[in-house]
C-alpha cells in the first residue's frame, strides 16, 4: 500500500504530497463573503482525519496564517470604509516555510517493505512479493501522544494586529461622537415635527368639517334623486312585467288549444288503429273458417271415394255370385222347383241390390251437387277477397294521405309557434340587455365619483412625514357596490333623459294594440284550422 495520498485541486491537477492536504474547497468556503466564522469552523471540523488514518503532523505555520488570511479576505465584503492597509494583506505572498523536498533515489529492484499503521497496535508492511503484519502490544492500551504545536507570530503579523487595534479604538471614539451629535439633532427634529403636526391637525380638522358639510348636502340631494329614479324604474318595470304576463297568458292559451287538438287527433288515430285491428281479426277468423271448410270437403271426398269403391266391390261380388248361380241352375235344371225358388230369391236379392245401387247413385249425385255448390261459394269468396284486398290498399292510401296532410298542417303550426316564441324571446332579451347596460353604466359612474371623493379625503388626511407620490401610481382595485348607493348630479340628468326616451318608446308601443300584433304573428292559423275541419 502506498503511503502517498492523491487528491484533486480546484484547477483539476494531481498533486503528490507526503502529508494529507486540506480538502480542495475548504479555502473557497472560508473566503466566501456569505460564510460566517462559525460556519467556517463547522465546515473545517468535517474534514478531520479519522482515528484509523495514519498519523501525520499538521503544519504549524498554516494554523497561524489561516485565520489572519481569512479575516483579511473577508474584510472587503463586510464594509467599504476600511483602511487601505487591509487590501495589501490580501495580495501579500507568504514565504515558503516548508523544507525543500529532496529528490528521490532510484528504487532498487527489490524494494523494502513500506510500513503502514492500519490502527493502533497493527502495522502493515507490504512489498511487491510479500505482505507482513506486525502486532504491537503497547499500542493497544497506550493512546498516541499528541504533540502540542507552538504558535509563533512573525513581526509583520504583530504589526498588522497592533495597527488594526489602533483603528478599532479610533472608530469607537468616532462612533461615540456621532451618537452624541445625533441625539441633539433628534431632539430638535422631534420638536419641529410636533409643531408642524399640530398645525396640520388643526388645518385637517377644519378641512374635514367643511368637506363633511358639503358631502352631507350632496348625499341628501343624491338620495332624493335616487329615490325618485327608483320609483320611476319600478313603474317602468311593472309596466313591462304586465305586458310580458299578458303575452305569457296568450302563449299558454294557444298551447292549450294545440294540446287539445293533438289529443283529438291521437284519439282518432287510436280509433282507426282499433278498427284496423278488428278488421285483421275478422280476416284471420274467415281464413280459419275457409281452411276448416276446405279440410271438411277433402274428408268428404275421401269418404265418397271409399264408398264408391265399396259399392263397386259389392256389385262385382253380386254379379259373380249371380253368374255362379245361373251356372248352377243350368247344371241343375232338373231340379226346377228348387231352382225356381232359388231364382226368385236371387231376383229379390238382385232387386234389393239395384235399389241400394240407386240409393247410392242418388247420394253420389247429391254429394257432387253439394261439392259444386261449395266450389261456387269458394270462388265467390275468392272474388270478394280480391275485391276487398284492392279496396283495402285504396283505403290505406286514403288514410295515409289524410294523416300526411294533417302532419303537414301540424308542422306548419309548430313552425309558426316557434317563430312567435323566438320573437318574444328576442324582445325579452333586448329589454333585459338594455336594462343591464343602463344599470351597469350608472353603477360605474357612481363608483368613479365615490373613488374621486375617497381619493380627495385620503389626500387631505396624508401627513408630510408619510407622503408618498408613488401610491397614486398603484393599480386601483374595483369593488362591487349596491344599486341603492347615491349617484352624482350628472348621472341623475342622464337617468332623466333615459327615462324620457323609455316613455316615448312606451307611448309609441301603446298606439298599436297587442291584438293586431298577435294577428300579425299568426297569419296562417285560421287557414290551418279550416283545412283541418275540411
Amino acid at each position: 500500500m502506498d503511503n502517498n495520498v492523491y487528491m484533486q485541486t480546484p484547477v483539476q491537477r494531481t498533486i503528490t504530497r507526503s502529508t494529507p492536504p486540506h480538502p480542495p474547497s475548504y479555502r473557497d468556503v472560508l473566503l466566501s463573503p456569505h460564510t460566517s466564522l462559525a460556519e467556517a469552523k463547522s465546515y473545517r471540523s468535517r474534514f478531520t482525519v479519522p482515528k484509523s488514518a495514519p498519523a501525520h503532523r499538521r503544519c504549524e505555520r498554516l494554523d497561524q496564517v489561516e485565520p489572519e488570511q481569512i479575516s483579511a479576505d473577508r474584510q472587503p465584503y463586510e464594509t467599504e470604509s476600511r483602511p487601505s492597509t487591509s487590501t495589501a494583506i490580501r495580495h501579500k505572498t507568504l514565504e515558503s516555510h516548508l523544507p525543500v523536498k529532496r529528490a528521490k533515489q532510484p528504487q532498487s529492484k527489490e524494494e523494502s517493505p513500506i510500513p503502514v499503521v492500519v490502527s493502533p497496535g497493527y502495522v502493515l508492511s507490504r512489498s511487491r512479493s510479500k505482505v507482513a503484519m506486525t502486532i504491537k502490544t503497547d499500542g493497544f492500551f497506550d493512546p498516541p501522544k499528541k504533540e502540542v504545536p507552538t504558535h509563533t507570530l512573525d513581526q509583520a503579523t504583530q504589526d498588522l494586529i497592533s495597527d488594526l487595534r489602533q483603528q478599532i479604538s479610533d472608530l469607537t471614539l468616532y462612533l461615540e461622537e456621532e451618537k452624541l451629535n445625533h441625539r441633539d439633532t433628534k431632539k430638535q427634529a422631534a420638536e419641529e415635527l410636533k409643531k408642524r403636526e399640530e398645525k396640520l391637525n388643526t388645518r385637517h380638522e377644519e378641512e374635514m368639517n367643511r368637506l363633511e358639510d358639503e358631502y352631507e348636502k350632496e348625499i341628501a340631494d343624491m338620495k332624493a334623486a335616487q329615490q325618485k329614479l327608483m320609483a320611476q324604474e319600478k313603474a317602468a318595470s311593472e309596466a313591462i312585467h304586465n305586458r310580458l304576463t299578458s303575452d305569457l297568458n296568450f302563449m299558454k292559451s294557444s298551447f292549450d288549444t294545440y294540446k287539445t287538438q293533438i289529443v283529438e287527433e291521437m284519439d282518432e288515430k287510436w280509433a282507426d288503429k282499433e278498427a284496423e285491428l278488428h278488421f285483421k281479426f275478422e280476416e284471420r277468423i274467415e281464413s280459419a273458417i275457409y281452411e276448416q271448410k276446405k279440410q271438411l270437403i277433402h274428408e268428404h271426398q275421401d269418404e265418397k271415394a271409399a264408398m264408391n269403391q265399396e259399392f263397386k266391390r259389392q256389385i262385382q261380388t253380386i254379379a259373380r255370385e249371380h253368374k255362379r248361380e245361373i251356372d248352377a241352375i243350368n247344371k241343375r235344371y232338373a231340379n226346377a222347383a228348387q231352382d225356381l225358388e232359388r231364382l226368385k230369391r236371387t231376383t229379390e236379392e238382385l232387386n234389393i241390390a239395384r235399389v241400394e245401387l240407386e240409393d247410392t247413385k242418388k247420394q253420389l249425385k247429391e254429394t257432387t251437387e253439394s261439392f259444386k255448390r261449395t266450389l261456387r261459394e269458394l270462388q265467390d269468396a275468392n272474388v270478394r277477397l280480391i275485391d276487398f284486398e284492392e279496396r283495402f290498399h285504396e283505403k290505406v292510401s286514403e288514410v295515409d294521405d289524410k294523416y300526411r296532410q294533417r302532419m303537414h298542417n301540424l308542422m306548419q303550426e309548430n313552425a309558426d309557434l316557434r317563430k312567435r316564441y323566438m320573437s318574444k324571446c328576442e324582445e325579452l332579451y333586448d329589454v333585459k340587455s338594455q336594462n343591464d347596460i343602463q344599470v351597469q353604466e350608472r353603477v360605474q359612474t357612481a363608483k368613479d365619483t365615490l373613488q374621486h371623493v375617497i381619493k380627495t379625503r385620503h389626500r387631505a388626511n396624508i401627513s408630510i412625514a408619510a407622503s408618498d407620490p408613488s401610491l397614486d401610481e398603484k393599480k386601483k382595485i374595483q369593488h362591487s357596490r349596491p344599486l341603492s348607493a347615491p349617484t352624482t348630479r350628472k348621472e341623475t340628468v342622464e337617468a332623466k333623459l333615459g327615462e324620457l326616451q323609455i316613455q316615448d318608446k312606451d307611448q309609441t308601443s301603446v298606439k298599436t294594440p297587442p291584438s293586431a300584433g298577435r294577428q300579425k304573428l299568426l297569419p296562417s292559423r285560421p287557414q290551418t284550422c279550416v283545412g283541418r275541419r275540411a
